[in-house]
């Protein structure tokens, strides 16, 4: 049996799609976020998990930015091929810690990749001092997508030559089992014995089925696409939404999600002219607010704004 050509065209870009949603950083719903010390916290790109480890004290923020954006190093080190990075910059610490970004894959798409040769490819930049080392490492959870609990895969990892102010491309290929990625699957890298004031800077993040690194290429055909992948995980609404007349007793508003969410997702839904009682949270969307009084020109009532959170 053979291809005809669209046939083998599209298999082959199949296998050689980047994996990794977002792996450009160009979306970030949650914009700057400040980063505590020891808690693993999303922000800045999205789908990106951030975590400073081990410091005495620590302050900082997760953050994405452009090539050109000034201040922060953002457009030091090299451009990266998307235009954007994503960066934890510390303003104050003491002792001496990691710096980690970490990108979960679920399940239901990880095990796609066992017993695949795939080669994982990203590059690091700090700023001059600011790291003594970096590595790259894959954990699974224990449990499928439960990540309370997880495993490092030892058999995939690579040790780095401490990042500078040039951007480096880094990269590991390797091959896993069906057990490595059947419960869920993770790309972790790490910027180790950070000491100093700084940034630590990430771009270009791509997964695929390949034995080699191939050139940076977006998950999605294009920006809005990227998006709506990421909604999927995160969604957030600030356009102000009206409470109408629900039967005679009450009101309230639907609520529908901009895509259908990975589970019914963590709501949180800010109002004003009463207190939130959201219901029949759904993938999809939810039900705001049954209030005993109607609304009015005088008193209209709404959703000010909302956010669903479905993460890994």
């Amino acid at each position: 049996y053979g291809f005809d050509g669209n046939e083998f065209q599209t298999k082959a870009l199949a296998y050689q799609k980047n994996k990794i949603i977002n792996g450009g950083m160009q979306i970030a719903q949650r914009g700057i976020v400040n980063l505590p010390n020891n808690v693993l916290t999303y922000g800045g790109a999205d789908r990106f998990a951030n975590i400073a480890s081990g410091f005495t004290t620590f302050t900082g923020t997760a953050r994405n930015g452009g090539n050109t954006t000034t201040g922060g190093g953002l457009a030091n080190g090299g451009l990266s091929a998307s235009g954007y990075v994503h960066l934890i910059n510390i303003t104050a610490v003491t002792g001496t810690g990691d710096l980690v970004f970490e990108y979960r894959i679920e399940a239901a798409n990880a095990i796609l990749l066992a017993n695949r040769e795939i080669t994982f490819s990203c590059t690091t930049y700090a700023s001059t001092g600011m790291a003594t080392g970096a590595a790259i490492n894959m954990l699974k959870p224990n449990s499928t997508d439960d990540w309370s609990s997880v495993t490092v895969l030892f058999d995939y990892q690579k040790t780095l030559a401490a990042p500078t102010t040039t951007r480096v491309l880094e990269s590991l290929t390797f091959t896993p089992t069906t057990a490595d990625v059947e419960n869920g699957f993770a790309i972790r890298l790490t910027f180790t014995g950070v000491t100093t004031i700084g940034d630590c800077q990430t771009a270009d993040w791509q997964l695929t089925e390949s034995a080699e690194v191939l050139p940076w290429r977006s998950a999605g055909a294009s920006v809005a696409e990227e998006l709506a992948m990421c909604q999927r995980y995160y969604s957030k609404g600030d356009t102000d939404v009206l409470l109408t007349a629900y039967a005679t007793v009450g009101m309230g508003a639907t609520i529908v999600f901009p895509q259908s969410m990975r589970v019914a997702p963590a709501l949180a839904v800010t109002t004003v002219g009463y207190t939130s009682s959201s219901s029949s949270i759904t993938v999809g969307g939810f039900v705001e607010a049954v209030s005993s009084s109607l609304p009015s020109a005088s008193n209209p009532k709404y959703v000010d704004s909302w956010i669903a959170e479905a993460e890994l």
